[in-house]
């Protein structure tokens, strides 16, 4: 466990993030729709958690603001992201929900928070309502990204962890939704389409029962 909390580890990891993905062959598809809304100010940012190295290395610089867990693998993510030059909000949907919706909504003053839809702990592909309820109070557009990469290492673990392997071609393909109304069920109908859509883009098979109940009544979860 101590070794999750090492800087030292999480300087290597950032390290080895960052000579990794300068041997990528790297293709954006509809880059303006991020480009764009950048342009204009901060964003919502939408992933999913097995893209998270993917989107970290190749998004450096661009005010984007990730929400990391509190569990001991989300504290080991964090220093690797703050290696990588990133401001981190801690919190998720199971703990600390509330402090990192505050937080990631201070974030929208100056940055844009990035946040994995369907962490911490899946299912794959389920889009929670909290980073819908996050774009509709800030009244700012959520943008999501997707990635594809080959070859690449796919773990075990829940969320299909990627690691490209040197040289692979990675495609990350941008969608926008714009406009989310607040209130909880609009949220939770905004989240069933964005969930579908990225799982279809993604490739991902629709879960057999839909969405799992909601863990936080308030929506704030993410």
């Amino acid at each position: 466990m101590w070794l999750l909390r090492s800087p030292v580890v999480a300087a290597i990891l950032a390290l080895a993030v960052r000579a990794l993905a300068a041997t990528w062959r790297v293709r954006r598809l509809d880059a303006h729709l991020l480009d764009g809304s950048l342009a204009r100010g901060p964003v919502v940012l939408a992933l999913l958690h097995g893209d998270l190295l993917v989107l970290a290395a190749l998004h450096r610089g661009r005010g984007i603001v990730p929400l990391t867990s509190l569990s001991a693998d989300g504290e080991l993510l964090d220093r690797v992201l703050g290696r990588l030059g990133y401001t981190t909000v801690r919190g998720s949907s199971r703990r600390g929900a509330v402090r990192a919706g505050l937080a990631a909504m201070r974030a929208l003053g100056s940055g844009s928070p990035a946040v994995a839809v369907d962490g911490p702990r899946g299912p794959l592909g389920t889009v929670h309502r909290g980073v819908l309820a996050l774009a509709a109070t800030s009244a700012r557009p959520l943008v999501f990204a997707l990635v594809t990469a080959s070859p690449a290492l796919r773990l075990r673990s829940w969320d299909r962890f990627r690691i490209p392997l040197p040289f692979a071609r990675v495609q990350i393909a941008y969608g926008l939704e714009d406009g989310v109304m607040a209130g909880r069920d609009a949220e939770r109908r905004a989240a069933e389409a964005l969930g579908a859509r990225m799982r279809a883009l993604a490739g991902i098979p629709e879960p057999a029962t839909g969405l799992r109940p909601d863990p936080h009544p308030d929506g704030r979860g993410a």
